[in-house]
């Protein structure tokens, strides 16, 4: 096994006066949060946006928390999204692996494919072992998946052993700049705490953006680098994958499928045999991100979002490695320069894409969801719009695409995360979506260029 350089998730770490800076401003953000939680319990501010105090703090905290921290604080306060994934298979009991890629992709592992790992390396380490408990020892130290070191009988609900494989591969939300929160890990498993047997759950560990670290296109250089790695060293066929993405992991998601039709030429190319598409993918409240600042976002809904307009030009700046442009331009300022800057790329910025890309993307089922509530609802309506109009004249694809009455943004996973329990309807229809997309029969795989067809294609 060839081994790989293997990147950390962020790249610049804290020192001591870093981390009394952040415990300093963490402490000064807790304080006033407190006081506005006060005052709007006192003047009923919270019941003027219809929330409760409860809901209004969790909201409010989310927003200050978000904002009030650099991406730099964040990262290193908060776990990363390989340790969540671990934790989550330990508590229940979900074969685990982490896979290193060639570029140093870290992704981890939930699943039949992580359990193959661990069998495989436990045989190595016990191959030639003198005592059975020597062999033990080797196994327990194996760090391919220390969650289920035990036994295999704690594997998830079974399917039946003729059943194709299937991969989810998962891109978590964060603004680009934060790692997965515990219930990504969830969602990643479609709100399940088993897998069934013949599916394997990936979840990319992607770099972290910052002001100087790991922007765009690093990020779709390691999905490109993991899909590769699904399609020809584990040999899945297109339609046995499906991608789910929420926020930045939907813009990732999306930005992935038109790097497929379309090629990125900062990205390494993916080929799919002519004519296949993947199974599916799921964009919960994907984020249109724009070169202009604060283009199209509705800040009438910042008090009932968990973000800031201000937070999504901040985290767009850095991801996209430049300051975000105001909408004056300067006299002196070539006009077609700025309409360039302004427009950025299809696969950074995905409302420039033209309709006939939308209408390449090479998914069969595309589900897209977002709260009416939230600060991009009106971003993603206009995708979801171009979207629907682009494919219904595509033969053999489904397109699901619709905006959900008082929810906010990625409302399945902030409901969960912040313990609002509100009846989440995208939920329940994402949940019916996913176990869908495990039971479809595969598509069988284009037929090879004709001899005929081959000549003709030189001659053209």
């Amino acid at each position: 096994m060839v081994a790989h350089p293997i990147e950390r998730e962020y790249a610049d770490a804290l020192g001591l006066w870093g981390w009394i800076c952040l415990v300093a401003r963490a402490v000064a953000l807790t304080f006033f949060l407190a006081l506005k939680v006060v005052k709007a319990a006192v003047g009923g501010k919270a019941r003027r946006h219809g929330q409760t105090v409860y809901k209004y703090t969790a909201l409010e905290g989310m927003r200050d928390y978000q904002y009030g921290l650099s991406a730099v604080r964040i990262q290193n306060l908060l776990p990363s999204t390989k340790w969540l994934a671990r934790r989550f298979a330990r508590r229940n009991k979900l074969p685990f692996a982490l896979i290193h890629l060639s570029n140093g992709t870290t992704a981890a592992v939930l699943g039949p494919k992580a359990e193959a790992e661990r069998t495989e390396r436990t045989a190595e380490t016990a191959k030639g072992a003198k005592e059975p408990q020597r062999a033990k020892k080797a196994t327990g130290a194996n760090t391919a998946n220390p969650a289920n070191t035990a036994s295999t009988a704690s594997t998830p609900a079974q399917a039946s052993s003729s059943a194709p494989r299937r991969a989810v591969v998962v891109f978590h939300g964060g603004g680009y700049m934060a790692p997965a929160l515990s219930k990504h890990i969830h969602l990643a498993c479609g709100f399940s705490k088993t897998l069934p047997d013949n599916v394997a759950v990936y979840i990319l560990q992607y770099g972290l953006a910052s002001e100087t670290a790991n922007q765009y296109p690093r990020q779709l250089q390691q999905a490109a680098v993991l899909l590769d790695y699904l399609l020809t060293a584990e040999n899945y066929p297109p339609s046995a994958i499906t991608l789910v993405g929420d926020s930045a992991g939907g813009h990732l998601a999306l930005s992935l499928l038109l790097h497929l039709a379309h090629p990125d030429p900062q990205v390494p190319a993916v080929t799919l045999p002519g004519g296949a598409r993947l199974a599916g993918a799921a964009l919960l409240s994907p984020w249109m991100i724009t070169r202009a600042r604060s283009e199209g976002l509705v800040r009438a809904n910042e008090a009932k979002d968990v973000l800031y307009a201000a937070a999504l030009d901040a985290w767009a700046q850095n991801f996209l490695g430049g300051p975000v442009d105001e909408s004056e331009k300067s006299e002196n300022r070539d006009k077609a320069d700025a309409a360039a800057a302004d427009k950025g790329s299809p696969w950074s910025c995905p409302l420039t894409m033209p309709d006939q890309w939308l209408a390449d993307l090479p998914v069969d089922d595309l589900f897209v969801t977002y709260g009416e509530d939230e600060v991009l609802a009106g971003n993603i309506a206009r995708f979801c719009t171009a979207l629907c109009r682009a494919r219904k004249p595509v033969p053999g694809v489904k397109t699901a695409a619709k905006g959900y009455a008082n929810e906010l943004h990625v409302h399945m996973v902030m409901n969960r995360f912040l313990m609002l329990g509100e009846t989440c309807l995208s939920e329940e229809e994402f949940k019916a979506w996913y176990a869908t997309q495990l039971e479809a029969p595969l598509r069988p795989p284009p037929p090879p260029p004709s001899s005929h067809d081959a000549v003709e294609a030189a001659g053209r």
